[in-house]
């Protein structure tokens, strides 16, 4: 039996699975940005590195998240293997972690893709930049409680 946060992982997992193969099959089905021009390797290797530009995008703001917090926060400005931390740095670490391991996986991702997939369905690793929104917001309920002490983390 799951638990009730348990239950609600797996309802976000269910609908980003969901939202994935909406873009995927979307963008491989429509070709919305008809990259006929990438046949080369290079192209390619450009397509996935500019798809990765968003996702990078938010790996560069949960650092900063951290850093702004450890460095006005005299408790955690040590960091987290000499210092203490508090409630609120664990919880930026925590989401840092996720955003990586996100951010790890997404590269890979394009990269394979732009690699061995048909130039038609080439569009698909440019369409990520709107999940990849997604999946940023999806932990903005997790910084709201960070922020208002008086919410507890749900996640």
């Amino acid at each position: 039996m799951l638990s009730e946060k348990q239950r609600g992982v797996l309802k976000g997992m269910i609908a980003g699975l969901a939202v994935t193969l909406a873009i995927v099959i979307g963008g491989s089905w429509l070709d919305p940005f008809a990259l006929e021009d990438t046949r080369e390797a290079t192209a390619r290797l450009m397509l996935a590195i500019e798809a990765a530009v968003l996702p990078a995008a938010f790996l560069v703001l949960s650092v900063g998240r951290l850093a702004r917090h450890r460095f006005f926060t005299p408790q955690d400005i040590d960091g987290g293997g000499i210092s203490t931390d508090s409630q609120q740095a664990l919880v930026l670490q925590t989401l840092l972690q996720n955003t990586l391991e996100q951010f790890c996986i997404a590269v890979l991702a394009y990269l394979a893709w732009a690699s061995v997939m048909p130039v038609a369905w080439l569009s698909v690793p440019g369409s990520p930049r709107s999940h990849s929104l997604l999946a940023a917001c999806s932990s903005l309920p997790v910084t709201i409680a960070v922020r208002r002490p008086e919410h507890s983390v749900s996640r």
